[in-house]
């Protein structure tokens, strides 16, 4: 790919050509089933899914991260949809090599032959802002240099516009709009490296004892648009469960990324909050690495303690003790009789039932079939589609996002882990 469309009108272009070509396959197929009402739905799905992929992958930046967000939400798009939209997490087409070579000149001064011992300018991974290239310095260390897309920062502003005209049209669409107010106040901090490179700081400090990989930063190499990381050797979710590993290593490394979630979010008040199968990478033996530190949300103090307030009071059945929790996590502001009357049975207690769910015994089975995750999504749904209950909470926004990743995660991986006795104080 030679480069980004960066002005308004090229972007919109790719919007317009892209929705052209699904709307005519789309009536189409609706025409040949007029007459063959046996026509498979299949074919039709996939052409359009692979038109939508290519355009997002001409548009990178906030295009793609929307991408990503919807590839997790099952309820909003097809199987097929989901599958080719989840290629978003780091098999996107890269960039030529020589706009790769002339960014490196942009940012770092010198073209990357005069900076490495070595440097692949054929990128081996590539996302939503930026794509990765392995690269050897001359003191030996073997890197993985992240690019940043050129001229990406300038396109965030216009791809949201466009996206809310666009989402105000799905069903549902709250709940992703609600998603991208929290992603575009956290967009202008991912397009920062020198940012991201502070939080990996952070983590490494902060998660020290935990059992994770955090890479490290090569300052000399880096700046607001290139980070220069030590490379790793590991294979993202989909390759690792293509070897087959046993049930119990499975198991094992799923235990181990709830844990350090839960680490995180209640030690630290700060979690990984795009949890989607790119930012990780699964090592040998059962270890695991956290690659991309763009996206880290912190939430309020009292947050994660409302959390186990309201599946303590869920698993009790204490309505009394439900609206308190809701309190305290800033949904409600008073356990206003109006209100609770209006959404107690209809939100308040099944949104409740749902989050206690995987905590009711020691062990929860995730599964393929069971596809709890989708329900998690749509307990958030159940909260955000009531027009009238306008307390919604921005923190939950990113909570979900990253636990919901996890819980794809695991049904992906099929595993049982323990969940109630990793919540403080639930016992």
């Amino acid at each position: 790919m030679d480069s980004i469309p960066s002005s308004k009108l090229s972007r919109i272009s790719v919007y317009g050509v892209a929705a052209t070509k699904v709307g005519y396959n789309t009536l189409s197929h609706k025409t040949k089933k007029l007459i063959n009402s046996k026509l498979n739905d299949d074919k039709v799905l996939e052409k359009n899914s692979k038109i939508i992929f290519e355009a997002l992958t001409k548009l990178r930046g906030t295009a793609l991260k929307m991408a990503q967000l919807l590839s997790l939400e099952n309820g909003l798009l097809s199987a097929k949809y989901i599958k080719e939209l989840e290629k978003s997490t780091y098999r996107v087409r890269p960039l030529n090599r020589a706009v790769v070579r002339r960014t490196i000149k942009t940012e770092l001064g010198a073209y990357p032959e005069n900076i490495f011992e070595s440097f692949d300018t054929e990128a081996f991974a590539a996302a939503s802002l930026g794509q990765v290239h392995r690269a050897i310095d001359k003191e030996g260390n073997k890197l993985a240099v992240k690019i940043q897309y050129p001229g990406i920062d300038n396109t965030l502003k216009q791809d949201l516009q466009m996206m809310r005209l666009s989402l105000n049209m799905m069903s549902h669409s709250k709940v992703v709009i609600e998603t991208l107010d929290e992603v575009e106040k956290t967009l202008e901090q991912e397009v920062s490296y020198l940012n991201e490179a502070e939080n990996i700081k952070y983590y490494q400090e902060k998660m020290r004892k935990q059992e994770v990989i955090i890479p490290k930063v090569f300052p000399n190499y880096s700046n607001d648009k290139i980070l220069t990381m030590e490379y790793l050797e590991g294979k993202h979710l989909d390759q690792w469960l293509e070897q087959n590993p046993s049930q119990e290593l499975k198991n094992l490394v799923a235990q181990k990324l709830f844990d350090l979630y839960v680490y995180s979010f209640f030690e630290l008040k700060t979690f990984q909050a795009d949890s989607n199968i790119g930012n990780f990478l699964f090592m040998a033996e059962s270890d695991i690495a956290f690659l991309d530190f763009g996206c880290l949300k912190t939430v309020h103090e009292n947050f994660p303690k409302g959390v186990v307030a309201l599946v303590k009071a869920s698993e009790n059945d204490n309505k009394d003790a439900i609206l308190d929790a809701f309190i305290s996590l800033n949904f409600i502001k008073s356990k206003d009789e109006i209100v609770v009357e209006k959404f107690y049975d209809s939100v308040f207690m099944p949104f409740a039932q749902w989050t206690c769910q995987p905590y009711l015994k020691e062990t929860y089975s995730f599964s393929k079939e069971d596809d709890f995750a989708s329900s998690v999504s749509n307990a958030q749904q159940i909260i955000s589609r009531e027009k009238e209950f306008v307390n919604y909470n921005r923190d939950f926004v990113y909570f979900h996002r990253g636990l919901y990743g996890l819980y794809k995660m695991f049904e992906q991986m099929e595993v049982t882990i323990e969940l109630r006795s990793r919540l403080p104080k639930i016992q």
